[in-house]
C-alpha cells in the first residue's frame, strides 16, 4: 500500500470508524478502496450494504443492521426525545446527539480537519465536512441518479420528486418542504424584524432581505449578465433581465 493509500485508508477511518464495527470488514474493506472502482460506487455500495442489513422499520420500510440502531431510528417517527440539555433544556433523541450538543456551549473544537485546518465542535460536523474533501457522494437519489455528501441534502433534494410539504404553519396552515422556509414564514406573522441596517435602522423579517436593502446604500451591483454585463443589485433583477435575452434567442 503506497502513502496515499495509507492516508485515505486513515482518513476514511477517521471518519466512520465509531460507526462501522469490526465485524463489517468487507464493508469497512470497500470504503477504503471506493477510488477504484468509483465508477460502480453506488451500485457495489447497495450490494455489499444490502448484507448487513436485518432490521426493518415497519413505518418507512428503511433497513438497519441491528436492533439498537432501528429502535434509534424508531424515535423519528414517535417524535420522541427523552434526553434533555440541561444547560438549555434543549431535548434530543439520542443520548450520543445531546453529548455532541454539550461541546457547543463550552465552545470547544477538538475535532480539526487534516486538510484545511478548519475545526468543529461535533463529530457529525466534521464527517460532513470531510466528505467535500473525499468527493464522496454516497447518498444517491434512486429517481433522478443525483448524488450528495449529505445524507440530509438527499432528504430535501427528494422532496422536490414527491412535491411533499410536510411542515405546516400553525397560524394561517401554508405548508411548506423545508422546516427553515417554515420558520421564515411564522416572521410573518409575528412582524418580528431582528435584522437591523446600522446605517439607517430600518427593521427587516429576513437577513436576506436585510442584505439586499444594504446594497442600497452602497449603490453595489454584484450581479452582472453573462451576456451583455449590464450589473444589477439583486438576483431578481438579472434573472428578469436575463429572460429578455432568453427571448431575443429563440426569435433568431
Amino acid at each position: 500500500m503506497n502513502d496515499v493509500q495509507e492516508s485515505q485508508k486513515l482518513t476514511v477511518d477517521d471518519i466512520f470508524g465509531k460507526e462501522l464495527s469490526e465485524e463489517n470488514g468487507m464493508l469497512r474493506e470497500h470504503l477504503y478502496n471506493y477510488s477504484e472502482r468509483k465508477n460502480n460506487l453506488h451500485e457495489t455500495c447497495s450490494e455489499v450494504l444490502a448484507r448487513f442489513l436485518y432490521e426493518k422499520c415497519e413505518a418507512c420500510g428503511k433497513m438497519f443492521s441491528t436492533e439498537g440502531n432501528l429502535r434509534r431510528h424508531l424515535l423519528i417517527h414517535t417524535n420522541e426525545r427523552p434526553f434533555a440539555c440541561e444547560i438549555c433544556n434543549r431535548a434530543f433523541a439520542e443520548k450520543s446527539t445531546l453529548q455532541a450538543h454539550f461541546s457547543t456551549h463550552s465552545n470547544e473544537k477538538p475535532y480539526v480537519c487534516e486538510v484545511c485546518g478548519k475545526a468543529f465542535s461535533v463529530l457529525p460536523s466534521f464527517r460532513k465536512h470531510s466528505f467535500l474533501h473525499l468527493n464522496l457522494k454516497p447518498h444517491k437519489c434512486e429517481i433522478c441518479g443525483k448524488a450528495f455528501n449529505i445524507k440530509g441534502n438527499l432528504g430535501r433534494h427528494l422532496l422536490i420528486h414527491t412535491n411533499e410539504k410536510a411542515h405546516v404553519c400553525d397560524i394561517c396552515k401554508k405548508a411548506f418542504t423545508q422546516k427553515g422556509h417554515l420558520d421564515a414564514h411564522l416572521l410573518t406573522h409575528t412582524r418580528e424584524r431582528s435584522h437591523i441596517c446600522e446605517i439607517c435602522g430600518k427593521g427587516f423579517i429576513r437577513k436576506t432581505h436585510l442584505q439586499r436593502h444594504f446594497l442600497s446604500h452602497t449603490k453595489e451591483k454584484p450581479y452582472e449578465c453573462d451576456v451583455c454585463g449590464k450589473p444589477y443589485q439583486s438576483k431578481f433583477n438579472l434573472n428578469k433581465h436575463s429572460l429578455a435575452h432568453s427571448k431575443e434567442a429563440n426569435h433568431v
